[in-house]
């Protein structure tokens, strides 16, 4: 009885390590590989897997070829003892023996193969772009239409040194191109000397789109940007998600000479440029305006309407105004029941900061006894009684070192305060 259980434990052990070792040397059952014919379980020989696409068969000393991980092969006419994938993780369809390169188990005659490498990796487009150079010039593997037809190495007729893959542009002595989801397009007219990428103006996710500039024009990928100075054009502010948001993006605020541009060229045309200041939390001013930045459909700019005239704050559901100095230039409000606070949100925190606050209620008591001393602290201070109203205004309790300068202003902002008629 002992024999019989030693004997089938044997029979266990060498069982596994067949298993095991059919495992570690990826190979899988063929029938034949005369072009092309379907694997079959039952066949007793056997193939190495290279990768999804290349396999080798050892008693025939045969390559082959697959575009459906090994359901069908054709026979590659490479040198089975040189052969070898040159980039498995980055383009796992291109083969090598000692006298040529292979493209999807095809001789492509134009690579140099002793010399060919892959030029440099572009994370944004590698599912649909791998490039390389060899010593005769500069080449992308383009993948078909439908992205299951046979790849093509092309030859680019550009000189390799001016392959700028980082910034997307391939340039030869006289056309530009520039690399985005559409392929690599040519940009009309752009000089080749002075073309350069000045740096993004929207991304959403993994797309996105740059703004481009030579001596005369600015360009957004590979159309012209009308009425933008290429000299002036420079970053206001990047207005990105948060981290919870389901979709990451980013919104960049730029401006020339003469204008502010939201969108990769959008004009923000109430903006004053001399000016407009980016805030925090989307949130833009100038002298004249709010303006909240926002992604959604076209990422348009929606223009906040003015709380102010010149420096006069008006609040015509309560009747009344205040005068702010320039320094309040961008300043908020927020309001709660009969409540108005004025304050910030600044660059260095991203929420509403409130430094003062007006509010209206109904009351019989006058000023004189509504501020007599002795009332509970901390306690607000009424400005005037106006038609059984008491308007007062308190101090905000929370905001940040940087607006010290700003809650030093609030006394003088208070005695500014004026009736007016209520609408």
């Amino acid at each position: 009885m002992k024999k019989i259980i030693i004997l089938a434990i044997l029979i266990l052990i060498l069982a596994g390590i067949q298993f095991f070792d059919s495992i570690h040397s990826y190979t899988v059952p063929i029938e034949s590989f005369d072009d092309p014919k379907h694997i079959r379980d039952e066949s007793p020989d056997m193939v190495k897997i290279l990768n999804s696409n290349y396999y080798q068969d050892p008693g025939s000393r045969e390559i082959y070829f697959s575009l459906n991980s090994g359901y069908t092969m054709t026979p590659v006419k490479a040198h089975y003892d040189t052969f070898i994938l040159p980039f498995p993780d980055y383009s796992p369809q291109i083969g090598r023996d000692k006298d040529h390169i292979y493209v999807d188990g095809k001789i492509n005659s134009t690579v140099d193969p002793a010399t060919l490498t892959s030029h440099k990796r572009n994370d944004r487009y590698d599912d649909l772009f791998k490039f390389f150079n060899d010593k005769n010039g500069f080449y992308a593997l383009a993948r078909g239409e439908n992205n299951y037809d046979i790849s093509v190495l092309l030859p680019i007729s550009f000189d390799p040194r001016a392959v700028d893959l980082e910034n997307r542009i391939i340039r030869s002595l006289e056309k530009v191109y520039v690399l985005n989801s559409r392929g690599i397009v040519e940009v009309p007219g752009a000089d080749p000397e002075t073309f350069h990428e000045i740096g993004p103006c929207y991304s959403v996710e993994m797309s996105g789109a740059s703004f481009y500039a030579d001596m005369k024009n600015v360009y957004v990928e590979d159309s012209i940007a009308l009425g933008i100075d290429p000299k002036t054009l420079s970053l206001i502010a990047q207005i990105s998600s948060d981290s919870q948001s389901e979709i990451p993006y980013s919104i960049y605020l730029w401006k020339d000479k003469s204008n502010v541009y939201a969108h990769c060229g959008e004009l923000v045309k109430e903006a004053d440029l001399a000016t407009f200041n980016y805030i925090g939390n989307g949130i833009a001013a100038d002298k004249n305006n709010q303006y909240r930045f926002h992604t959604g459909g076209s990422y348009v700019v929606t223009a906040i309407p003015p709380y102010y005239e010149n420096s006069v704050y008006i609040n015509p559901e309560y009747g009344f105004s205040l005068n702010f100095p320039s320094s309040w230039i961008g300043y908020q409000i927020q309001k709660r029941n009969d409540m108005v606070e004025f304050g910030f949100v600044t660059k260095d925190v991203s929420w509403f900061q409130s430094l003062f606050y007006i509010s209206r209620n109904e009351d019989s008591i006058s000023c004189e006894e509504w501020n007599k001393p002795g009332q509970e602290e901390p306690h607000d201070i009424c400005i005037v009684k106006e038609g059984g109203y008491i308007y007062h205004y308190g101090s905000g309790q929370s905001f940040g070192p940087e607006l010290d300068e700003r809650f030093s202003e609030v006394e003088s902002i208070i005695k500014s305060f004026k009736l007016i008629p209520v609408k």
